[in-house]
C-alpha cells in the first residue's frame, strides 16, 4: 500500500523571512495560496530555515524565490520585495549569467558547483563587484519530478579582494625596494599599480620641486584618464595632513577638466609655522609626495 510520505514542515524557525513568508498573500502569485502549496515544498522551506548558510529555492516554471534570514543579507535592499518574485525580475543583470547553470538543473538534473565566480550586482544604487561561491541542487515535487532549484550561497568578495589588495602591495614593496631613485621609485609604482585598476582607477603621482617647493609637478600617473579637481588641486599642508590622519581628499570628475602637469601651491613663505610646507613635512621638505585617488575615475584621455 502506497504511503504519502512524511511531512516535517514546521516553519515557526523560519525567523524574520519565515514570518514573511507565513504573512504574505501568495495568491497573487503562481505558486497559488500557502495552503495549497505542495508538502515537498514546505520541507524544503522546514531545511533551508535551519541551515546555517544563506539559501534560496527557485520554484516552479517562473523560479519563484523563497529564501532564509542568510540569503535576506546578500538581497540587500531588495529584500523583502522581491520575496516571493521571479529570479529574472530580482535580478535583472546577473541574469544570463546565472541562468545557463539553472538550466542544467532544471533540464538535467545535475549539480552545479560555482566558486569564487564575479557576478556583478546592483543592490545599492551601483554595480558592485561581487563574487560568490555556491551550488545549484535539483529539488522535486510530490510527484518526484524536478520542479525547483536549492542554492547554497557564500559571498567571498571581502576575501578575495582583501587578498588581490595584499598581492598588490607586496607585488609594489617588491619592485620599488631596489629603486635608485625617487624617480625609478615613483615609475616602479606605477608599473605595479597600473595592473590593478579595479582597485585604483587611477593613480597621479607629484612630486614637490626642489628649486620651489611650493610647487608640485606630476611625475607618473596610471589609468586611461585623469580625474578633475573643480575646487583647485590640494595642498601640500593638505596633502600631508590628508596622509598623516589617513583621510581622503575629496576629488569629482568632470568633463571638462583636466589635471595640469605642473601647477603652484597658494603657500607663502610667510605663513605661519602651523601652515608652512617645511612644519607640515618636516625638515626634509623636498621629498617626494604620492597622491592617489582610487574613488573615482574619468574617462578623459592623459592630457
Amino acid at each position: 500500500m502506497a504511503t504519502e510520505g512524511v511531512s516535517f514542515h514546521d516553519l515557526s524557525a523560519g525567523g524574520q523571512v519565515g514570518a514573511l513568508i507565513r504573512e504574505k498573500d501568495w495568491s497573487a502569485t503562481s505558486l497559488g495560496p500557502f495552503s495549497s502549496w505542495p508538502r515537498s515544498l514546505r520541507n524544503y522551506l522546514s531545511m533551508i530555515f535551519e541551515l546555517p548558510t544563506a539559501a534560496i529555492i527557485f520554484w516552479g516554471p517562473d523560479q519563484i524565490q523563497l529564501y532564509n534570514d542568510g540569503y535576506s543579507v546578500i538581497m540587500g535592499p531588495r529584500h523583502p520585495k522581491h520575496l516571493g518574485s521571479t529570479f529574472r525580475e530580482c535580478w535583472p543583470e546577473a541574469y544570463d549569467s546565472i541562468y545557463p547553470w539553472m538550466q542544467r538543473v532544471l533540464e538535467k538534473g545535475e549539480t552545479v558547483e560555482v566558486n569564487r565566480t564575479l557576478v556583478p550586482l546592483t543592490r545599492f544604487g551601483f554595480t558592485e563587484e561581487s563574487y560568490f561561491t555556491f551550488s545549484f541542487s535539483p529539488l522535486r515535487d510530490d510527484a518526484g519530478k524536478i520542479a525547483g532549484i536549492l542554492q547554497l550561497v557564500t559571498e567571498v568578495t571581502g576575501e578575495l579582494l582583501a587578498e588581490r589588495r595584499a598581492t598588490a602591495l607586496r607585488e609594489l614593496s617588491h619592485q620599488t625596494a631596489d629603486a635608485k631613485t625617487s624617480t625609478d621609485a615613483l615609475r616602479l609604482a606605477a608599473a605595479v599599480l597600473s595592473k590593478y585598476t579595479a582597485d585604483l582607477p587611477f593613480c597621479l603621482f607629484y612630486v614637490v620641486d626642489s628649486l620651489d617647493q611650493t610647487r608640485l609637478t606630476l611625475a607618473a600617473s596610471t589609468g586611461g584618464g585623469l580625474g578633475g579637481l573643480p575646487q583647485g588641486p590640494p595642498s601640500i599642508a593638505e596633502v600631508a595632513r590628508a596622509a598623516r590622519e589617513r583621510t581622503l581628499i575629496p576629488v569629482t570628475t568632470s568633463p571638462r577638466l583636466r589635471l595640469p602637469r605642473r601647477f603652484s601651491l597658494p603657500i607663502s613663505r610667510r605663513s605661519s609655522r602651523s601652515s608652512s610646507p617645511e612644519s607640515v613635512l618636516g625638515s626634509d621638505s623636498t621629498s617626494r609626495i604620492a597622491v592617489s585617488s582610487s574613488w573615482c575615475a574619468s574617462s578623459l584621455p592623459p592630457s
